[in-house]
């Protein structure tokens, strides 16, 4: 049902190489403290690093995000892709950190590009189409490390799990508990899936992107 896209992580997430002009202050603001988004002041640091082919605006989101699982042409018709990813936040060192520590001191929302953690992360969400016509989620998984070895565990066995499960009865299973998880808040219906289908306590781990 999927095919899985080659990817190459880096086991080391971080940004060294400092910018031949600053940034100015406004393009550090609006660092996301929790997820994978960059700012733009980020954006010029990854794209110094070689990092700006991965930079791709899936959910109208920009961030170091590389296709993860892709669904096969003839399931189409009855299962949709919302998105699946892997992603990468990076830390920031060497030349490119000192840079940062000077500029911070007259941009003094520059600190928290020195407060970076550098995570590793996936996230798909699989929608079905019923024989109405409407479309219902049945899984949306999140999970995010710090710790590359660890990660690199934790998506081979979630791969393991996705691609030997079969879909079509977890849909259709889906859509007859509707009445169970129809009326819980978002979270607790992602989290009524993700105990169901996959046997997890919850349907997202993740981590803070700052120290």
């Amino acid at each position: 049902m999927f095919t899985k896209e080659h990817y190459d992580l880096p086991s080391i997430a971080t940004c060294n190489v400092a910018l031949d002009t600053l940034p100015p202050a406004e393009e550090f603001y609006y660092f996301d403290k929790d997820g994978f988004e960059i700012n733009l002041a980020e954006i010029k640091y990854y794209k110094a690093m070689g990092y700006g082919s991965h930079l791709n605006p899936v959910l109208n989101h920009i961030c170091w995000q590389d296709p993860w699982l892709t669904l096969q042409p003839e399931y189409q018709d009855k299962f949709l892709m919302d998105h699946c990813m892997l992603l990468v936040k990076t830390d920031f060192t060497g030349d490119a950190r000192e840079q940062i520590k000077e500029a911070s001191k007259t941009i003094p929302y520059a600190q928290v590009l020195l407060q970076a953690k550098a995570k590793w992360g996936y996230d798909i969400a699989l929608d079905s189409i019923d024989d109405n016509g409407n479309i219902f989620e049945v899984l949306h998984i999140e999970v995010d490390d710090y710790d590359f070895p660890r990660f690199s565990k934790k998506l081979a066995e979630v791969e393991d799990q996705i691609l030997n499960t079969d879909w079509d009865k977890a849909a259709k299973q889906i859509i007859e508990a509707k009445p169970e998880w129809e009326k819980l808040s978002g979270y607790a219906q992602n989290d009524w899936k993700a105990q169901n289908i996959l046997g997890w306590s919850a349907a997202e781990y993740t981590e803070k992107a700052v120290a």
